[in-house]
C-alpha cells in the first residue's frame, strides 16, 4: 500500500537507514508558498539516518530530478532534539533566493 510506496520512494532517493531502516513520516502540510504556489510539507523521524545524509547537496538535485520538472525541494532540520527532518516541495520554478542546500 502507501507505506510500500513511500519505502521504495525513500529508497530510491537514499534515504535509508543502516539495517534498511526507514524514516518515520510524521506528518504531511500542505500549504501555499510565499509566491502562491503549492507546497507540500512532509515530517519525517529520523532517528537512524543522520541529517548530514539528508541535507547532502545531491539529495536536494536528486529530490527535484525524482518529484520535478517544475518541482524544487528543500530539506531543513524541523526539530532537532527530536531528530526530525522536513521534506518540501514546492510547486514552479526554484527562486534564484533558495538556495539547494
Amino acid at each position: 500500500g502507501d507505506d510500500a510506496h513511500l519505502d521504495s520512494s525513500l529508497k530510491a532517493l537514499g534515504l535509508v537507514g543502516p539495517g534498511g531502516r526507514y524514516p518515520k513520516l510524521l506528518k504531511i502540510i500542505e500549504s501555499k508558498a510565499d509566491n502562491g504556489e503549492f507546497a507540500f510539507r512532509m515530517l519525517f523521524e529520523s532517528k537512524d539516518l543522520p541529517f548530514t545524509i539528508w541535507s547532502d547537496p545531491m539529495k536536494i538535485v536528486a529530490c527535484d530530478r525524482f518529484f520535478g520538472p517544475g518541482i524544487w525541494t528543500e530539506i531543513t532540520k524541523y526539530d532537532a532534539s527530536k531528530r526530525i527532518a522536513e521534506l518540501k516541495l514546492t510547486t514552479g520554478n526554484r527562486p534564484s533566493s533558495a538556495s539547494e542546500a
